[in-house]
This record gives C-alpha cells, sequence and structure tokens, in this order.
C-alpha cells in the first residue's frame, strides 16, 4: 500500500497561539526517522514517472507532501530532509508569496488559536452578522459534516468564514477579527509564515517538486468553471516563474476540495498528477487526478 503524507505545520507553540494545530519538531523529526526506517521513502520524480504504468505498490512504500509554503518548511524541513537524502512534494499557494498578504485559511486558524473557548468567537461573529443585517440560520449538530478534529462550533466558525457566507461578508468578518485578535500588521505577519521567492528556488534547485496550490487557497467546489480555471492558471503562472516543469505539474487540492469541473480543467491544463485529502492508502493509482493522501496525525 502506498502511503502519501501531508504536513502543514510544524514549530514549537506560541504563546499568543496556544491552540493552533501543529506538530512539534522533535516529533517530525522522529516521525521522519520511524519512516526512513519502516518505510520505502518514494522520490517524487520516481513517482511521477511511473505514474501512468499501473505500479503496484507495496505496504512500506511512502511518499512526503507539505502544503502551503509555510516558512518552517525551509528552516526546518528542508535541511533535514536533505540530511536524511529524501525529496518531497510542496504545494504552494502564490498569493503570499507575490502579495504578502496572509491567506483567509491562515487567518481563520490563527483567530481560532487565540481562544480555546470557541462559543466567544461565534457569538461575536454573530454580533458582527446582526449589524451587517444577514439573517443565517446554521445547521443543526447532527446534520453538520463532521470532520476527525475539530468541534462544533470550530467547524461552524471555519465554514462560515471559509465558505458559507458570501465572499464580501466574510472578508469582513475575517479582517475584523484578524486585526482584533492576531495583528494589524498582515505585511510583516506575512513574511515571518510563508517562505519568499528565493527560500521557495532554494527547495526547487534541491530537487524538491513544487506544485500547484492555486493563487488565493479557495474552495474549488465553490467556484465556478471560469474562476476555477482562474485560480489554477494563476498557480501554473507562478510554477512558471520558478522554472517548474509545466509538462510534469502536479496539484495539490487547498483544503482537498474540488468537483467535476476542476477535474476536466486539469484535463484540458494537462496537469501530471492531483492530490486529494482523502484518508486513505493505496495499492494502485485509480485516477491521476484524484490520490489520496494522509494526515501526520494518522502516525
Amino acid at each position: 500500500m502506498l502511503n502519501i503524507i501531508m504536513y502543514h505545520y510544524i514549530r514549537e507553540r506560541h504563546k499568543n497561539f496556544k491552540n493552533l494545530n501543529f506538530l512539534k519538531i522533535k516529533g517530525f523529526k522522529n516521525q521522519i526517522n520511524t519512516f526512513k526506517k519502516k518505510f520505502n521513502l518514494i522520490e517524487p520524480s520516481f513517482f511521477l514517472d511511473n505514474l501512468d504504468k499501473s505500479q503496484k505498490y507495496n505496504k512500506s512504500d511512502c511518499i512526503l507532501t507539505f502544503d502551503d509554503g509555510y516558512k518552517e518548511h525551509y528552516k526546518i524541513v528542508l535541511p533535514y530532509l536533505l540530511k536524511k537524502k529524501l525529496k518531497a512534494f510542496f504545494f504552494i499557494p502564490s498569493k503570499p508569496i507575490l502579495e504578502n498578504k496572509v491567506l483567509d485559511v491562515n487567518k481563520i486558524q490563527f483567530i481560532l488559536s487565540t481562544n480555546s473557548n470557541h462559543q466567544i468567537l461565534l457569538n461575536e461573529i454573530i454580533e458582527i452578522l446582526n449589524k451587517l443585517d444577514v439573517k443565517k440560520k446554521f445547521p443543526n449538530v447532527n446534520k453538520l459534516k463532521k470532520n476527525r478534529y475539530d468541534s462544533y462550533n470550530t467547524i461552524l466558525i471555519k465554514n462560515l468564514l471559509q465558505r458559507d457566507l458570501k465572499k464580501n461578508i466574510r472578508n469582513k468578518i475575517v479582517e475584523k477579527l484578524f486585526k482584533k485578535y492576531v495583528t494589524t500588521d498582515e505585511a510583516d505577519f506575512s513574511s515571518s509564515l510563508y517562505m519568499n521567492f528565493r527560500e521557495i528556488n532554494d527547495l526547487r534547485n534541491e530537487g524538491m517538486i513544487i506544485g500547484n496550490h492555486t493563487h488565493n487557497h479557495d474552495w474549488l467546489d465553490t467556484l465556478n468553471y471560469n474562476d476555477q480555471i482562474i485560480e489554477i492558471n494563476n498557480g501554473l503562472k507562478f510554477l512558471r516563474s520558478l522554472n517548474v516543469d509545466i509538462s510534469n505539474w502536479v496539484m495539490g487540492y487547498p483544503y482537498g476540495s474540488y468537483n467535476n469541473n476542476t477535474l476536466k480543467i486539469l484535463k484540458k491544463l494537462n496537469c501530471k498528477a492531483a492530490f486529494t485529502t482523502i484518508p486513505s492508502s493505496i495499492k494502485t493509482i485509480k485516477n491521476n487526478y484524484e490520490i489520496p493522501r494522509l494526515d501526520t496525525n494518522d502516525f
């Protein structure tokens, strides 16, 4: 079985963001050492070269992937991978690097990380919606789509601020809460959170595969066909600026979100492979655009 493992934050706890979900540096290194001993760590280039050859994988086969282009991927992950002579996929959204902005997904995560009582945040969001005269009926706890890690209030806040409210309303709320709870200096926060252009180029020069993670990191299944094309093409434009081989380009779906339109677009744009967040191991690749990944927490 092939195990494709997905990483995000790898850091130590920050006093201002005590509730942020992350993997400690020691835990990351221990995990890599375990994989090195017990798994057959496959290089991304080998994986891509054999993607269309009905390759059968063993239960110990493993691939490493890192999402969102965080600074620690350069400072912590890259040196350790090089030390262990390993390669990985890195899926990087272009907006933070090109515009020095913080992605909404990260703004929401850091807002949530400042307070363990998310009912307080939810009440504040409801208050803002009332002032904006926005009527919103919240789903019953039993009807809300659950995930493996979050409480009802946390899922509800994420859904509201990531996709369920209209974009202009979401933006107003996120901006207000981010300035109140996190920082008023978005540019400085962005430059400390994400890799810069030079650092990403260093990853590529060391043999890491840089993949498309769109520009804005939106839920693709909420966008129409044309808007999806714009998002994915902007990601491709960014890859070209990094001198990535576009004849062999790969995609990591933001939030794991995609639909039939996404699959059509990827085929049209000659995408080599696309990775989901569906937690599963696989014996063979059945669909190049629906490749599952396991979270680091699964190990």
